[in-house]
């Protein structure tokens, strides 16, 4: 693995060029020079990313010292370009050069994300602890190895907190407490794999199943403690850095505190009900009396479930806490009836292997069960209602819509319970309810499944299984968090046929909210993971849904009604080969699916189903008993209406042959864009370079000319401010002030308040206007 350091010294032709790229960008765009430090901060970025690009893959663990000093070229362009367009918006809009913190925060991610992946390297880090200790922990290499990860982290954990509180503050984060705390989640999170492991160990699945719950639900509850507050330390921190809030003691020990609390709540919550339905399950008496009166149970099961069903669906982050949801559902009697309805379904279900029967049948019966338990409950429950003097049949309108809502939830749940994804799902909850098997790598490509490989150990029971798919959930999220962002944008934009929400995304409030929606995404992968990954289902056969892609889907079903199914499949595999052997068209495909498909359903959940409950209301008009009809468990549960639709991967022959096919593909085309373009000659070179610098030209000035334009159209503003109040005037003579740390809270009215003249300075009073008018104060 060669530098550019180690290449000669290209990286100091980089450093000029990119101090020399600035120079003629400030001085067209404020008229002035660089001065001497601004010169030196840009060519000591530039330089410094040149020297640090390598081969290396991407976030490749260092294998030596050295390589905390270099990253993949990749990385290096990226970082490289996002310093640069910094530095130019920062011109643009402010007259201002990006400053030196602002500089040190955007070129030094990769290398904290150097930092943090020596963690893989074990045999590093007890090197590295050896010699600091002077030998003296050379009899417990995991001693040495705990130590060497807490340093690392620590030191993480630090470097982001003073950066943000240099960023905010221009200080660094004061108190020993603070610091203490960091340290405190540090060690913490260093120390939860290991507890996950006790709970996963040989001699824990020796045990009986209770005393092995038990074990397994503490271990689970200590190792995500550490999981999550580590997550929402770091999430907490930034999320307060964009409202311009330090780091201090209390926002850091608030954010631990409150992951933590969450983790804990979480996983032993998950856990728990695991083992305790495994435990009634795995009783004789219960396996005696299920296949006696199947039915009957059945019922009983379903009534007694589904209000903790429905309390764990309407679970997201954010939603009023768990047990007090669960306690007010088993105050709802309805919710018994509708249970018993479901349960019945489910047992005749599994009493006469409907999960063997086809698609249509099988829809068609969840379709029945679900307009029973629906329509047909409510109307079971207001003509009881009415019998008692309590109540009334309801309009028509309202149980067309009960029956339509319990008729897509039935249908849905029947179409994805078929007999090959039942036993995956049982067979994934036995691995969470088992300790003690052969150890199991557990690698993770977060980069379109390909890319960034990442080991994250091995595992030996349900307890580390589960910590895994959490911390693997984060760093994937991670990386689509800014899709769904976006789709959510796009979303309210199409909804409100109004282009405000894309004008805002383009602003630096806009820019503030992306970064707090993706922030927000990244947190659920810590809980939707372990979800996801088990019940994903997947499909050897091509269909018109089952492939990834909301625009690869308008074109699967095109071409499933027009080809003969033979055809289908054969074009299907095809593209499937094309997924695997061009790396372009793979990252097309990942954004379409997550950008796409995925993020819209997602995002439909919460603000389609939002619009589509204000038009049920105005359907079932007046006599509707809330002006919210659609349920919470039924909003959310369409959030996980992607999991309900499989995903299309060959098996046996057809995997062999897209595997074989695709490679002999890559194969045949290694040589790459860099190679292409040392085989052109000068003239060609230079040709690309013109049309290069031509496009970015094209490119800058649109940019600036739209910037321009909405300039001219922005109201002027004046401010004076600190880091904790702010202070705004207007060019219509509106004043108003606000406390910047406490989210942005207004001290004075603003002018649409409308009380007195809010916010202005010079005002005319119309006497003979009535005080409530909107006429009445005239600003000067």
């Amino acid at each position: 693995m060669k530098s550019a350091l180690e290449i000669q010294f290209t990286f100091l032709l980089v450093a000029l060029a990119g101090a020399g790229l600035v120079e003629v960008l400030k001085l067209k765009v404020t008229g002035k020079h660089l001065t001497a430090q601004e010169v030196f901060q840009n060519m000591l970025a530039s330089g410094l990313l040149a020297a640090a690009s390598s081969r290396a893959e991407v976030l490749q663990a260092p294998a030596t010292w050295g390589g905390l000093l270099v990253f993949s070229k990749s990385v290096a362009a990226i970082t490289f370009l996002i310093y640069h367009v910094s530095n130019f918006v920062s011109l643009v809009r402010h007259g201002k050069h990006l400053r030196p913190v602002t500089a040190t925060m955007i070129v030094g991610v990769p290398y904290l994300f150097g930092w943090i992946l020596l963690l893989e390297n074990q045999a590093m880090l007890q090197t590295f602890v050896n010699a600091m200790t002077g030998g003296l922990l050379s009899a417990w290499p995991s001693v040495r190895e705990i130590v060497g990860r807490l340093i690392i982290v620590f030191c993480f954990n630090e470097a982001v907190i003073n950066l943000i509180s240099l960023a905010t503050k221009d200080r660094l984060v004061q108190g020993v407490k603070a610091h203490l705390f960091t340290l405190f989640v540090s060690f913490s999170v260093v120390l939860s794999p290991e507890i996950a492991d006790l709970g996963s160990i040989a001699w824990v699945g020796t045990l009986p199943i209770a005393l092995r719950g038990v074990i397994a639900v503490i271990t689970t509850m200590l190792s995500y403690a550490g999981l999550w507050g580590e997550v929402y330390l770091i999430t907490g921190i930034v999320l307060d850095g964009m409202r311009l809030a330090a780091p201090s003691f209390e926002t850091i020990s608030k954010n631990i505190l409150t992951g933590m609390r969450k983790g804990i709540w979480y996983s032993a919550i998950l856990m728990g009900l695991m083992y305790l339905l495994t435990m009634i399950l795995s009783l004789p008496l219960s396996q005696l009396v299920m296949k006696a009166v199947p039915l009957v149970i059945g019922v009983l099961a379903g009534a007694a479930i589904f209000p903790l069903l429905k309390t764990i669906i309407e679970t997201f982050d954010g939603s009023v806490p768990f047990f007090q949801r669960m306690a007010f559902s088993y105050r709802d009697r309805i919710l018994y009836l509708r249970g018993a309805v479901i349960g019945f379904g489910f047992s005749y279900m599994v009493q006469h292997h409907l999960f063997e029967w086809q698609m249509p049948p099988r829809i068609l019966f969840g379709l029945v069960i679900g307009l029973i338990a629906s329509g047909g409950i409510s109307v079971l429950r207001d003509a009881i209602y009415a019998i008692q003097g309590q109540g009334r049949i309801q309009s028509w309108r309202l149980y067309l819509i009960d029956s339509f809502l319990g008729m897509f939830v039935g249908s849905a749940g029947a179409f994805y319970l078929d007999s090959s994804q039942v036993p995956v799902v049982i067979e994934k909850f036995k691995l969470y309810t088992t300790a003690g098997f052969p150890a199991v790598d557990y690698i993770t490509y977060p980069l379109v499944n390909k890319w960034g490989r990442i080991d994250l150990g091995t595992y030996t029971g349900g307890a580390k299984l589960l910590f895994q798919e959490s911390l693997a959930g984060v760093i994937n999220w991670s990386i689509a968090a800014w899709l769904f962002a976006i789709n959510k944008v796009l979303l309210q934009a199409c909804f409100e046929k109004n282009t405000s929400p894309i004008k805002f995304f383009f602003s630096k409030a806009g820019f503030v909210e992306l970064m707090n929606h993706m922030l927000y995404v990244l947190r659920w992968g810590l809980w939707m993971s372990p979800i996801i990954f088990t019940f994903l289902r997947m499909m050897p056969h091509a269909t018109w849904y089952n492939q990834d892609g909301a625009i690869r889907t308008f074109v699967t079903i095109f071409n499933s009604a027009t080809m003969s199914p033979e055809t289908f499949q054969r074009w299907s595999l095809e593209v499937f080969v094309w997924v695997l052997a061009f790396d372009f068209f793979r990252v097309l495909i990942w954004m379409d699916h997550m950008g796409l498909r995925v993020a819209t359903l997602v995002n439909l959940s919460f603000i389609g189903m939002d619009r589509l409950d204000e038009k049920l209301a105005k359907f079932i008009g007046p006599g509707a008993s809330a002006q919210r009809y659609i349920p919470e468990a039924v909003k959310r549960f369409t959030t996980w209406g992607p999991l309900l639709i499989p995903f299309y991967l060959p098996r046996g022959e057809a995997w062999d042959y897209a595997w074989n096919t695709s490679e002999a593909i890559q194969n045949a085309s290694k040589s790459g864009l860099v190679s292409f373009l040392q085989s052109l000659p000068l003239t060609g070179l230079a040709l690309v370079v013109g049309l290069s610098i031509l496009v970015s030209s094209v490119f800058s000035f649109g940019i600036r000319a739209l910037i321009r334009r909405s300039e001219r159209r922005r109201q002027k503003t004046y401010e004076m401010r600190n880091h904790e109040y702010r202070v705004c005037v207007k060019e219509t003579g509106e004043v108003y002030s606000e406390v910047i740390h406490k989210e942005w809270f207004d001290v004075t009215r603003r002018a649409y308040d409308l009380i007195d003249p809010s916010g202005r300075i010079l005002f005319v009073v119309d006497s003979s206007q009535a005080p409530e008018s909107m006429n009445r104060y005239w600003p000067v």
